[in-house]
């Protein structure tokens, strides 16, 4: 199972934060997610930002309306030994191919161009 690295939308507001929150706890509390969403801390093109992973299919059914102004999300294929690419928000648009994702201290996390912190393992990674 694929899995897809994201930040919403208007990610300062704290209402459009506990809007998307409340409805995947609720999404989550009715069973139907098929997994669990992870909070992360992500770093891109100079940007450090609240995000989240979540299996591809949850995304899809739950997440990206909250994700329509964002130029692109990353997919994390289940297989790490398998690159990692950039998506439009919609899953209908191919972008670039990344690096395998892999975890990497802190110290070269922030050297990198992007990383996602991950809070729930505490641990960094890179593509």
């Amino acid at each position: 199972m694929d899995y897809v690295i994201f930040a919403i939308d208007n990610n300062t507001d704290t209402h459009t934060v506990a809007k998307f929150m409340r409805h995947i706890d609720t999404k989550r509390a009715l069973g139907t997610m098929k997994g669990r969403m992870v909070q992360a801390i992500g770093y891109w093109e100079g940007i450090l930002e609240p995000s989240y992973i979540m299996r591809k299919d949850d995304y899809l059914a739950f997440a990206q309306g909250y994700t329509k102004g964002q130029d692109a999300v990353m997919v994390a294929p289940s297989d790490n030994r398998q690159p990692a690419y950039l998506m439009n928000s919609t899953m209908t648009d191919y972008q670039v191919t990344l690096n395998p994702i892999r975890e990497v201290s802190a110290e070269d996390a922030k050297s990198a161009q992007g990383w996602t912190f991950n809070q729930s393992s505490n641990k960094y990674f890179v593509a």
